[in-house]
This record gives structure tokens, C-alpha cells and sequence, in this order.
């Protein structure tokens, strides 16, 4: 078995050190084992909150209410919807890793009759690792860069 190293020593936020450790050493297992996932991947701030990030490898894609970071990653354009039914405060940032937004743009739609920064119509990035944010203020999405 491979040797993964020794754990944090005990002190302030051990606890929290720990558990991050070993999930952290799990998924390195994992994947070692499987090979990448489908499954969103999550972030974990020093703050201890968790942020779910989705990597995006086809032309389109629906943001889901658990998205955070929407990492677009293709060699092609993109358009992604925003998820229907969004609660106030709900945050949902979109980037281009790829550096081809210059090239192939990613398009971010609204759902349905929702709106983006008052309007109904698409936001395109066009700018290699370009990132935007999308808050729901309760009536409509605004986005900032």
C-alpha cells in the first residue's frame, strides 16, 4: 500500500484539519483507483464552507442549484442555462479554464422567463479566463464581473 504521509498534529482546528486531510486523501485514492468523475468536485473554503464545482466538457449544459463554480473546460462554443427556481441569494460563478472564450464564446442563458441584469436574452463571455458571477436577487439574476 502506498505510504500517505502522516496526518496534522493535533492544535487549534485539529478536528476540521483532519477530516479535510482525509477526504482530501480519499478522493487522491479514488482516483488513483476510477480514474476522474462525473461528480461535482467540492471546494472547501477556510472558513470550513464547501462549494460544489462542475466541470463543463460538452457544448451545453443546465447549471444546477447545487453548482457554485461552473469551470467550462471545451474546445468549442458553450451555452449553459441558468437553473429555474432559484432562492434569493443563490450565487453561481461561470469560467472559462479553458482560455478559448476568445475563440468560442460561452453563452449563459436565462430560464424561461427569468432575466439577467433586467433583460431576457444571453450574457456571452468572450474574453479567455474570463469569470462572471450570477446572483438571484428574488426577481432576476445579476451578473457582475
Amino acid at each position: 500500500m502506498k505510504d500517505v504521509g502522516s496526518f496534522p498534529q493535533p492544535g487549534p482546528y485539529y478536528d476540521m484539519r483532519w477530516a479535510s486531510e482525509v477526504i482530501r486523501r480519499w478522493d487522491q485514492f479514488r482516483m488513483s483507483l476510477q480514474g476522474p468523475t462525473d461528480l461535482p468536485a467540492l471546494l472547501t473554503t477556510r472558513a470550513g464552507r464547501q462549494k460544489a464545482i462542475s466541470l463543463v466538457t460538452a457544448a451545453t449544459y443546465t447549471i444546477k442549484k447545487t453548482d457554485h463554480i461552473i469551470d467550462v473546460n471545451f474546445a468549442g462554443a458553450v451555452t449553459l442555462t441558468l437553473p429555474p427556481n432559484a432562492v434569493t441569494g443563490q450565487e453561481h460563478i461561470v469560467q472559462d479554464s479553458s482560455g478559448l472564450a476568445t475563440a468560442n464564446n460561452i453563452s449563459i442563458a436565462p430560464d424561461g422567463t427569468d432575466d439577467i441584469n433586467g433583460d431576457n436574452s444571453a450574457i456571452t463571455l468572450d474574453a479567455n479566463y474570463m469569470r462572471i458571477t450570477f446572483n438571484w436577487n428574488g426577481t432576476q439574476w445579476i451578473a457582475a464581473l
